[in-house]
C-alpha cells in the first residue's frame, strides 16, 4: 500500500528536476517553458487521481453482488455551507476474504432511512449484509439515479440457505 506513495514521490522528483533543468539550461522561449510547466503540473495531478483509489478514498465503482457491512457513516447535507451530504459504507464481499472497501453514495432521504435502520440493527448486535437493487431516480435530481440498497441480517440469511 505504501508503494504508490513512493511512486508518486519519484514522479514529482523527476518532473521537478526536469523542469529546473529545462528552465535554467535551455534557451527556449519563456512561453514554451510555461507550457512545459503546465503540462508537468497536469501530469502530477493525473498521477494523484490515478492512485487515489489505492490511498483509502471511497470508490464509486461497481460492487460485489453481496456485501457484509462493517461500518456506516451518514453525513447530512448542510445548506449553510452548501455541502451536498453523502453516505459512506465500509463493507467487504460476503463470499470472500478480500479486504474491506469504502463506498460513497450521494445523500438522499430514502437512502438515509435505510442505512440508519441497518446501522441501528448493527448497534443492536445483528451483523448486516447489503445487496443492490434496481436504481431509483432521486426526487428533485432526475439526472442521477440512486442505488436501491437492500439490508438484511446475515445470520437469518445463512439459516434460510440451510433450511
Amino acid at each position: 500500500m505504501i508503494w504508490p506513495l513512493f511512486g508518486i514521490t519519484a514522479i514529482v522528483a523527476v518532473l521537478t528536476v526536469l523542469l529546473l533543468n529545462l528552465n535554467l539550461k535551455t534557451r527556449w522561449p519563456w512561453p514554451l517553458k510555461a507550457v512545459s510547466i503546465a503540462v508537468a503540473f497536469a501530469a502530477i495531478a493525473g498521477g494523484y487521481f490515478a492512485v487515489k483509489g489505492l490511498l483509502g478514498w471511497p470508490v464509486r465503482t461497481s460492487t460485489p453482488e453481496s456485501l457484509r457491512v462493517l461500518a456506516i457513516d451518514i453525513v447530512e447535507p448542510d445548506k449553510t455551507k452548501r455541502l451536498p451530504g453523502a453516505i459512506y459504507v465500509w463493507a467487504k464481499a460476503a463470499d470472500s476474504e478480500r479486504r474491506p472497501r469504502a463506498y460513497a453514495f450521494a445523500y438522499s432521504k430514502s437512502l438515509h432511512q435505510a442505512v440508519a435502520q441497518a446501522h441501528n440493527r448493527m448497534r443492536a448486535g445483528h451483523r448486516q449484509g447489503m445487496r443492490f437493487g434496481t436504481p431509483e431516480v432521486a426526487g428533485s435530481d432526475r439526472s442521477r439515479p440512486q442505488p436501491a440498497l437492500k439490508f438484511y441480517d446475515l445470520k437469518r440469511q445463512l439459516e434460510d440457505k440451510t433450511g
